[in-house]
């Protein structure tokens, strides 16, 4: 048990006592594990979505599958449950055929990027208005891993209503549900242009995460405390993060930046998402050399994601991941 866990278990029985006055050898008093504890942090941090009236419909367009499937988790513990794309055409299509009220929407995706799939809707929604069909405009909540200067004005120039940085807290996602589905009108008519960008209505913290693998020790302070969902997450990991960092030593070979990219992204990407933040500082590195074309700095910092990454998948087997 590291230190902080002591702390919130210390802390955890000094609040039980004081509210109920259990004795010290009293011992039918509940046992505090350290699931509890994760659920007690969970349930403190994290409001429930109120089911309205009307259902409230929402699509997740987002081509990692280990991201997809925390953010998917995480909505389904706070009350809602969503379908999901995995990219910007199946998000354009299933926005076609379904009423959705929101879509989370992934910036970097394959044959159609987030972007794109904005513009196209929002293209979409005019030309339905402009035939004198009512169409109430669609809420796309950008998510994106980029820390880059200019990225919000970027994800809000392409017409989406607000910005969400990878990875994200359950408590952050309700945050931002109540805020949306506070200020949605079904009833009303209106443009896209009505709508305006909400900078940062749901404020991100970037130290936080899903899971807490930066000490490659268990999950701790988990925002999906269900055991063996953590576990499925870790070894879907590991096995797209072996695939991911084969793809980056492929495409050094070639000499392929735009792959080199592509794949460090998703090892950074993955990694955000589980809390791996040495794993995604340096996957970021070799994003950032394969971008700029650098491609003789890469093979020590390739060295060094495999060290990291052995380090942690040695340990998540200790750990029986």
């Amino acid at each position: 048990m590291r230190g902080s866990q002591l702390l919130e278990c210390l802390s955890a029985v000094l609040t039980e006592s004081k509210q109920s006055n259990v004795r010290a050898d009293d011992f039918s008093a509940d046992l505090i594990t350290r699931h509890s504890l994760r659920e007690a942090k969970t349930e403190k941090e994290t409001i429930i979505v109120p089911k309205g009236e009307k259902p409230f419909r929402v699509l997740v367009a987002e081509d990692n599958e280990v991201n997809r499937r925390v953010v998917l988790e995480q909505l389904k513990r706070i009350g809602v449950v969503a379908d999901f794309a995995v990219d910007g055409v199946d998000a354009l299509e299933k926005t076609a055929v379904r009423d959705y009220e929101l879509v989370f929407m992934d910036c970097q995706m394959p044959r159609m990027d987030g972007y794109e799939a904005t513009r196209q809707i929002r293209r979409r929604e005019r030309e339905k208005n402009q035939s004198g069909e009512a169409v109430s405009p669609l809420v796309i909540i950008a998510l994106t891993a980029h820390t880059l200067a200019g990225e919000r004005e970027k994800c809000f120039a392409a017409g989406m209503n607000d910005y969400l940085s990878k990875p994200a807290k359950s408590s952050q996602l309700s945050t931002l549900l109540l805020y949306w589905q506070e200020n949605l009108s079904f009833d009303k008519s209106v443009s896209s242009e009505d709508f305006q960008p909400q900078i940062n209505a749901a404020e991100t913290n970037k130290d936080q995460s899903a899971f807490n693998l930066n000490s490659y020790s268990l999950p701790n302070g988990s925002a999906v405390v269900d055991d063996e969902f953590d576990g499925e997450i870790i070894r879907l990991y590991i096995t797209e993060t072996t695939g991911q960092i084969e793809q980056i030593e492929k495409a050094f070979e070639r000499g392929d930046c735009a792959a080199i990219v592509r794949s460090a992204h998703a090892v950074r990407g993955n990694s955000l998402a589980v809390g791996a933040s040495k794993i995604a500082a340096v996957a970021a590195r070799i994003e950032e050399f394969g971008g700029k074309k650098e491609i003789e700095k890469i093979p020590d910092r390739m060295q060094n994601l495999k060290e990291e990454f052995f380090l942690l998948t040695e340990n998540c087997a200790d750990k029986s991941y």
